[in-house]
């Protein structure tokens, strides 16, 4: 595989269900914020799996939180590769180059060379283009290329109360139409809701939506003009399909038309995209991180074992990292198990065989080191800052440990645990080696000053996951009636060890009984945990065990 941006930190695998057979196709997914990602996502790239750049754009963020992109996709291909972590540059999106027409309105005017315009004429301003005929005169745009079936429409627009405004796709002079209208005059009067609108050059059909949308708020009103009859949507979901009155198999124009006194509109943009009846879906899969080489080294999405092999004529069992050992109670306690066993090494040959690269504190620019709990959280951060750019990179191992003298700051490598040797090991009074911290690096920013500049790395524990995980379909309403009828089940399967790589290891059972609670596909397990512990008269108590066992030669 192919890294057409090596100064880029991360990335995912992403893996497309229903591939498109031909280029020109888009896919869209909502991207969840992740640490080491800029907060409005510009740092956000895509490739195909030979390091080809797909051009890419993005919708819509919410900062720290979640994005909408919609990637121009190769054919046939079922992965492509999603880069982040660049705090240096600006965004790459291009909507013009996604869709197959694209116009948000720049500049102050309607552009002449695209678009005829009718009656009075709209306004723009900020990339906004405002209808608001007077009583006497219609207003209207129509775009001077026309679209052939298999086509979809979207147009971001709001629009006012009663207002009967025509947007989607409408030839002015054969009345042959595939649209929406924001309000229609029937045998009843006039009707305030949203219609399905299609015209097949001598009569029309209008179909009531049902829902008002008049206001402020804006909306993507989508139509795809198919032979058999347009469908029709609302901010991507489907709203139904006129097969009895219909333009047919011929091309049509895009078209706004507001009426005359009643035709308040807004519009933010109008794109085309080619129509599938299956279209592509993008999920996250595997996590890739730089390596020195400035290729892409794959890791299991949300996995921290690492195993590395050993001769098979030695008589070691394969090795894995350790992870951290955290708990989550009072109430009931959660961590990773414990994979070091004395069997594991029988002689120090095969140890330093494995340990081919040590990395200590005395090898980085170290300026501050702190370890925190998240208040909000609960997982244990650590936060360090170096004078120079040479940190270790994102998802390599960190573990910090109490030293009498000072302080000891320990790494591990993407290719597995580094050990420390006898010498480096500090033992407290009570012959336990204390851990203060063990997790991953989750981020890299620089910090600039007014004569400085530093770097500084976060880094977090496993069970950050429950903060970041969101709860999963499939249980997002608890209650006792359910799949589970113990409280103390339904805590493992929130908790999950194999999606978050935290394990339950104590619950106390208050016999509790029996209430429904409904968690929103946004929540976090760590929320969804949160409530039900409340109820339950639980205390989440997340904190590192000591570390006592330590493998050496």
């Amino acid at each position: 595989m192919s890294n057409v941006y090596p100064a880029w930190n991360a990335g995912y695998e992403i893996e497309i269900t229903n591939p498109p057979a031909t280029s020109g196709y888009l896919g869209t997914i909502v991207l969840s914020y992740l640490p080491g990602m800029r907060a409005d996502f510009r740092d956000i790239r895509f490739s195909d799996l030979a390091g080809t750049p797909l051009d890419h754009y993005r919708e819509s963020y919410t900062s720290f939180s979640s994005a909408r992109f919609w990637i121009k996709l190769p054919a046939n291909e079922t992965k492509i590769i999603m880069y982040y972590g660049n705090g240096a540059v600006s965004t790459a999106s291009n909507p013009a180059a996604v869709f197959s027409f694209w116009e948000d309105f720049a500049g102050t005017s309607v552009s002449t060379s695209r678009w005829t315009q009718g009656g009075t004429t709209g306004t723009v301003s900020n990339s906004i283009l405002t209808f608001d005929p007077p009583a006497i005169l219609s207003s209207y745009i129509e775009s001077k290329t026309l679209f052939a079936p298999n086509n979809v429409v979207e147009i971001r627009m709001s629009h006012k109360s009663g207002q009967r405004v025509i947007a989607g796709f409408r030839n002015r002079s054969t009345q042959k139409a595939a649209a929406w209208q924001g309000a229609a005059t029937g045998s009843g009067g006039l009707y305030l809701t949203d219609h399905r609108f299609a015209h097949n050059g001598s009569s029309g059909d209008w179909d009531d939506d049902g829902v008002n949308r008049s206001g402020s708020t804006y909306y993507i009103y989508g139509v795809a003009h198919l032979v058999a009859g347009p469908k029709y949507y609302v901010n991507y979901s489907y709203r139904g399909e006129i097969t009895t009155t219909k333009p047919g198999n011929v091309s049509l124009p895009i078209q706004i038309y507001a009426y005359s006194g009643e035709g308040y509109a807004k519009i933010d943009w109008i794109r085309i995209r080619k129509y599938t009846a299956t279209p592509p879906t993008l999920v996250l899969g595997k996590k890739f991180v730089q390596s020195l080489n400035g290729f892409l080294q794959q890791h299991d999405y949300f996995s921290d074992s690492i195993s590395t092999k050993v001769s098979t004529t030695s008589t070691a069992k394969d090795i894995f990292t350790d992870r951290l050992s955290t708990k989550v109670s009072t109430g009931f306690s959660i961590g990773a198990p414990d994979l070091h066993s004395d069997e594991i090494f029988t002689n120090s040959t095969i140890v330093k065989d494995i340990i081919t690269e040590r990395t200590e504190l005395r090898d980085y620019s170290l300026v501050s080191c702190n370890v925190s709990k998240s208040i909000t959280d609960a997982y244990l951060q650590l936060l360090a800052e170096f004078a120079d750019s040479k940190v270790p990179s994102e998802d390599t191992t960190v573990k910090y440990f109490a030293h009498p003298e000072g302080e000891s700051l320990d790494f591990s490598t993407a290719d597995g645990e580094i050990f420390t040797t006898a010498d480096d090991i500090v033992f407290e009074v009570d012959g336990i080696k204390h851990l203060l911290f063990w997790g991953k690096v989750i981020a890299n920013s620089p910090v600039f000053g007014s004569y400085y500049s530093t770097l500084q790395m976060q880094a977090a524990d496993a069970s950050r996951n429950l903060s970041v995980q969101k709860v999963p379909w499939n249980l997002q309403v608890v209650s006792l009636d359910g799949a589970f009828n113990t409280w103390d089940q339904w805590i493992s399967a929130l908790v999950d060890y194999q999606k978050t790589g935290v394990l339950v290891k104590r619950i106390i059972n208050r016999g509790m009984p029996n209430k429904q609670f409904v968690f929103r596909p946004e929540t976090t397990r760590y929320e969804a945990l949160k409530q039900i512990c409340d109820y339950c008269g639980l205390i989440i108590n997340i904190k590192l065990v000591p570390y006592g066992d330590i493998i050496v030669p």
